[in-house]
């Protein structure tokens, strides 16, 4: 192709840039830069061997009215069987940022209509799209092209090339990580001669493909196909992925046909996708919470995600394994180590179907699997543990068997957990909650405030969700006793507070305040497990770049490999209450990524969000200094409140909590209490 032609091209219209050096000096440029690029190509295609044949298995390909050639099933075929297994005839790796299609479709028939010596009318020269933004674009390129390349043979080897490929090569895609994420790459063409010859697109399949480190691809079944029905496969676009008439654009654009799989052919009008909307948002909100390390709150707002992308993914969708694996994640970092593992078993016993076993995902599933004990088997050798006569110093395990079952210490220590996890009081102004910090669960359409650090039962969760389901998508605010934020407001404050809460929540939900009279071996756990740290001395504040810790957390950081350090006052007893003492505990809010045991005592304690080692400190109000404890004198404040000697204080904060419902209720927001 020449200068001549090009010049023809652009006097037709077809680009309206001029001809001289300036104009072409960027696009000279950008061409010359892809040299390498088509050099890489042509040497790829002259020396890739031929793969072996490849037979289907299970099927068979067979003429199905207008559809041409089908993959036909020759019987039942079940999830994760593998139907096709073939190696590449060609597999050309892709150069970063290089897009083969449009540019390269529009520059093959250029190259056709030079070699027939015919000019192509304008409507010719485009894609099969029809995306008039990027038209000008293409045929700037197409003129470039024609003025830059001096090395015709090379060109017309490339250009028979991709003329073969256009439509039948495969791209292959691995996953790699991204910004701390697994996500899908395209890293090569390959051409694979049986699947393209068999294999037609669903926007619905039932099949996929997945591809080893080399040019091996596998066809394997991903839902059950009876015998006789066809066997699909995506070319890209999905009904999970993209609206009907965006998938039916790109497909025509690409592949010159319109689409009538079941899919597309089941609707007349694009489907709702406000679910992969809300699903994106939820997304985010987790990566937000993942850079403060809010591990609580980004294992939340992805499970939220993940039960909005069930709304359109298949169940035992590989993209559901995957984001499940992602929750999964998430969850053990904020301490749930059940859920977590359930959640990894979940993923795996899609991925195991789908993928190879050096699928990176379902490496990191199994080997989680392998790490986190199952919870039955936990129990199991809890409870057969042996219960020494009277050691000198019992060990961790023991002394846990004596505080009974995992699940009745956890019960005995709920209230105290929630009382400790909700009343953090930090230094300076007090936080305020916002309605754009609200967390959405996955139970309704909706916001819910401070749900996700309550422990309700099912009857309990059953009374909130049917308070939600009348209404209607709107937030719903959880008012639990012991909010640190709301301790010191003015009443002026409270009152404007409630209203601006009122018009924009649907409902004020009280959780008084628990029963403290629990399990007695509680006490002795803590005051005989060697792990327990009770330092003469602790910190008092958050740890500088330039201040060296207190030795109670030195310690601890040394010991336990705390990655980060966390606080919280023991309720009662922190600035605001009476008394000399204040009492506050300092553990790893990055447990579960620095430790590989929990210290039980921390377990029982402080429950899911923190699981590791911890320091208490007591800080005598008139000093101002730690003053020294012992575990005896830390087991008899909690025995204290275990036995009711907080009740006094349970009492007024409930009443105090009743009072705000009326207030509410007053200002026309609608109130539960949801217990007593």
């Amino acid at each position: 192709m020449d200068v001549a032609l090009a010049r023809q091209l652009l006097s037709e219209g077809l680009v309206l840039e001029s001809l001289d050096t300036e104009a072409l000096g960027p696009w000279r440029a950008r061409v010359e830069a892809l040299r390498p690029a088509v050099a890489a190509v042509l040497a790829a295609t002259k020396a890739a061997p031929a793969g072996p044949a490849a037979e289907p298995r299970g099927a068979a390909v067979a003429p199905l009215p207008g559809r041409g050639r089908a993959l036909l099933a020759g019987q039942s075929l079940k999830r994760g069987q593998v139907v096709l297994r073939e190696q590449a005839l060609a597999r050309v790796p892709l150069p970063k940022k290089l897009d083969l299609h449009p540019q390269t479709q529009l520059a093959l028939k250029l190259w056709e209509a030079e070699r027939s010596d015919q000019r192509l009318k304008q409507t010719e020269l485009l894609d099969h799209g029809k995306d008039a933004g990027a038209r000008k674009l293409r045929e700037v390129i197409a003129a470039c092209c024609a003025l830059c390349c001096d090395r015709p043979q090379e060109v017309e080897s490339l250009f028979r090339w991709l003329g073969r490929v256009r439509v039948n090569a495969v791209t292959v895609s691995c996953l790699v990580e991204s910004d701390g994420e697994m996500e899908h790459q395209q890293v090569a063409l390959a051409l694979y001669p049986e699947l393209a010859r068999s294999v037609n697109h669903s926007c619905r399949p039932n099949a996929i493909l997945r591809f080893d480190s080399e040019d091996l691809v596998e066809l394997v079944v991903s839902s059950p196909v009876p015998a006789g029905e066809e066997v699909m496969i995506s070319y890209g676009p999905t009904a999970s992925t993209m609206p009907r008439s965006k998938r039916q654009a790109a497909l025509l654009a690409e592949y010159g046909f319109e689409c009538l799989c079941s899919a597309c052919a089941s609707v007349a009008h694009d489907e709702n996708f406000q679910w992969k909307l809300k699903a994106q948002m939820l997304d985010d909100r987790a990566r937000a919470a993942v850079g403060r390390a809010a591990w609580q709150e980004a294992a939340i707002a992805c499970s939220a995600a993940v039960s909005m992308l069930r709304e359109g993914y298949r169940e035992g969708d590989v993209e559901l394994a995957r984001e499940e694996c992602k929750l999964a994640g998430l969850t053990l970092r904020a301490g749930d180590t059940v859920r977590a593992r359930e959640t990894w078993a979940s993923a795996a016993e899609v991925l195991r179907d789908l993928v190879f076993p050096s699928d990176p995902d379902l490496q990191e599933a199994e080997e989680m699997l392998q790490r986190l004990p199952a919870a039955q088997t936990s129990a199991a050798q809890t409870s057969a543990a042996p219960k020494a006569a009277a050691p000198a110093k019992p060990t961790s395990a023991a002394t846990f068997a004596a505080a009974a079952t995992r699940c009745e210490v956890a019960e005995a220590m709920q209230g105290l957990r929630d009382a400790i996890e909700r009343a953090a009081c930090p230094a300076g102004p007090s936080p305020r909650l916002e309605p754009q910090g609200t967390t959405v669960t996955d139970s309704f359409t909706g916001s819910i405030l401070g749900l996700e650090t309550l422990n309700l039962s099912a009857a309990e969760k059953a009374k909130v969700l049917h308070a939600m389901s009348g209404l209607g998508a709107q937030k719903v605010r959880f008012c639990v006793p012991r909010r640190a934020d709301l301790a010191s407001d003015t009443e002026e404050e409270e009152e404007q507070e409630l209203k601006d809460f009122t018009s924009k929540s649907g409902c004020f939900i009280h959780v008084p305040c628990g029963d403290f009279s629990r399990k007695e071996q509680l006490c002795k756990m803590l005051q005989e497990d060697p792990d327990f740290e009770a330092p003469s001395s602790s910190a008092a504040g958050i740890l500088a770049d330039d201040a060296e810790p207190e030795p109670g957390v030195e310690r601890a950081l040394k010991k336990y490999k705390w990655a980060s350090v966390t606080s919280s006052f023991i309720p009662g007893y922190g600035p605001s209450n009476g008394g000399d003492d204040m009492w506050r505990l300092f553990f790893d809010d990055n447990f579960l990524t620095t430790q590989s045991e929990p210290n039980r005592a921390a377990r029982a304690l402080l429950g899911y969000r923190a699981l590791g080692s911890f320091v208490v400190s007591c800080v005598n109000r008139k000093t101002g200094q730690d003053r020294p404890i012992s575990r005896k004198e830390v087991a008899d404040l909690i025995m204290r409140r275990l036995q009711g000697g907080d009740a006094e204080r349970i009492t007024r904060e409930n009443e105090d909590q009743r009072a705000r419902m009326e207030t509410f209720s007053q200002l026309g927001g609608e109130t539960i209490e949801l217990k007593g």
